[in-house]
Order: structure tokens, then sequence, then C-alpha cells
């Protein structure tokens, strides 16, 4: 299976669209987790080609000049936790920067979760991508 990819422009509205699904077909009062990942490495293109190949179909990656964001359907910290292994293992070197958030544990809308995610990288980092979340 492969990862659907989909044009940056449409992350902040799949991101929300995902949330409002969550909501709308939860059952016996439980949500459903959704991971929102973002990655960052020195050869972005070949991060990129892993994502694309190894991930689910329902997983949906977004690549931005040199960052890559992904949104992790029905997956929690466990999960991503998984993918950040995987690519560690392609990715043996100190360049790789993997990070992420999950609905509803940290935020329970997508302005909380990239709020979130934003400092989280700035944080572990020193990197802040307060421009992409515009």
């Amino acid at each position: 299976m492969s990862a659907t990819i989909m044009n940056f422009d449409d992350f902040y509205g799949y991101v929300d669209s995902q949330i409002s699904r969550i909501f709308r077909y939860k059952q016996d009062n439980k949500l459903e987790n959704l991971t929102i990942m973002f990655v960052r490495h020195n050869d972005i293109e070949k991060v990129y080609k892993v994502l694309e190949n190894n991930l689910r179909q329902s997983d949906v990656v977004f690549k931005k000049e040199n960052y890559i964001f992904i949104a992790l359907s029905n997956t929690d910290k466990m999960g991503a936790l998984h993918v950040e292994e995987m690519l560690k293992e392609f990715f043996e070197d100190a360049s790789l920067v993997v990070a992420y958030v999950s609905f509803p544990e940290d935020g329970d809308n997508k302005e909380e979760l990239f709020q979130n995610l934003s400092q989280i990288c700035d944080e572990e980092y020193g990197f802040d991508f307060e421009d992409y979340l515009k």
C-alpha cells in the first residue's frame, strides 16, 4: 500500500474535516485518534518516497518546501511512534526531525493541535514553523 499524497494547501482543511468527521461519527462517546506528524530531514525527497511507499493508503502526506506534514488517521501516539521508528531505521543521522501530536489527547481542534506541534518543534529542535500555520 502507499500513502495518499495531497497538496499542502489542502492540509489544514483536511485536518479540520477529519476532526469534524470524528466528532460526527463517534461511538459510545469515544473518539477515534488522529495524529499529525512533522518531519524534516536533509534529504526530504528521499523521506517523501519512503513515506509514500510505507504508510497506509489512509495516511495522507503533505509536502511543503523541505518539510513534510502527515495526517495519520485512526492512529494514536503509539502508532506514530512506529512511524518514527521506521524513519529512524531508514535515516540513521542527526538531521532527522520527527514530532507529532494526537487528537484528542493534545487538542480537540486543529488550532490547538498545530499550536502544540509547533511548540514541541520549537522546544525540542529550536525550529518554529508558525509561518506554515496560517
